[in-house]
């Protein structure tokens, strides 16, 4: 099964001619037994998983390795593809750390945006997107549903003119985005 889905996913890479990657969150939950990160948080929906993993808040210097490492994969095998960094604005439901949920999403998006800035400063044909700000900037009321948490419908729909109009409508390509 992994096999069939990993070579899909290479078909994909392969034909892609540009990528976006969305950023979400620093926390992150590492299996106890093999090292790696779990697919899912603790308890999420009423499953397990406290004792299996553990908490890791990745900080700016992972994030940035990681990244750094995500666009120099894209570039060996697709080295004029322009790949496009955001951060989610979907904010973090709770948080495990030991804070307040709305500090622990800020400092995570805020995290995540200054390593995308500073991959996009340092590599030729990396953008940054707005989405994160955009939505965070109008106020709760304008930008998210009634949960607080997820955008309404009517603020990614703008998000994503302002995007296609950044990147491919004629005065983009006059400005040679």
């Amino acid at each position: 099964m992994i096999e069939s889905i990993n070579g899909e996913m290479r078909v994909g890479f392969d034909a892609a001619t540009a990528f976006i990657f969305t950023f979400g969150m620093t926390e992150v939950f590492i299996n106890k037994s093999s090292g790696k990160a779990a697919a899912q948080k603790p308890l999420y929906r009423g499953g397990g998983g406290m004792q299996e993993t553990t908490l890791h808040v990745s900080g700016f210097q992972e994030n940035y390795a990681n990244v750094m490492a995500t666009v120099d994969m894209v570039r060996q095998h697709n080295p004029d593809a322009p790949i496009i960094l955001t951060v989610s604005p979907v904010a973090l439901a709770r948080t495990f750390q030991d804070m307040d949920v709305v500090t622990a999403s800020t400092e995570g998006k805020s995290v995540l945006q200054a390593v995308l800035g500073q991959v996009c400063r340092e590599r030729d044909n990396v953008h940054y997107l707005l989405s994160f700000e955009l939505v965070t900037y109008r106020g709760l009321a304008r930008s998210y549903r009634e949960d607080l948490r997820h955008v309404k419908k009517s603020v990614v729909e703008e998000i994503v003119e302002q995007f296609f109009n950044a990147y491919f409508s004629p005065s983009a390509s006059s400005r040679g985005n």
